[in-house]
């Protein structure tokens, strides 16, 4: 989904996604059913984007989040959380 210039990303039924690529389009937030959906996701790259907010993730199983090269000035706190997270780019 990557270089798509898409402006929100419409998730459905996607428990089994372990790797979602995001980045270089033009999304404003990350969407907030991600959470509930995406609870086997490993990687999540959303970099060079327009993301000003973060929702509170709760993503067990995240190892990588790319949030790099957007609007964000305040992380939640819940990043914290992300136990199993090993690289962080922001």
């Amino acid at each position: 989904l990557s270089n798509n210039h898409l402006s929100y990303i419409p998730l459905g039924a996607c428990s089994q996604l372990e790797v979602l690529q995001i980045q270089h389009n033009q999304l404003s937030n990350l969407p907030i059913s991600l959470k509930a959906k995406c609870i086997n996701l490993l990687e999540l790259n959303a970099s060079h984007n327009q993301i000003s907010t973060v929702p509170d993730l709760q993503l067990p199983k995240l190892k990588l989040l790319d949030l790099g090269n957007n609007q964000i000035a305040l992380f939640p706190m819940s990043i914290i959380s992300l136990l199993a997270l090993e690289r962080l780019y922001m």
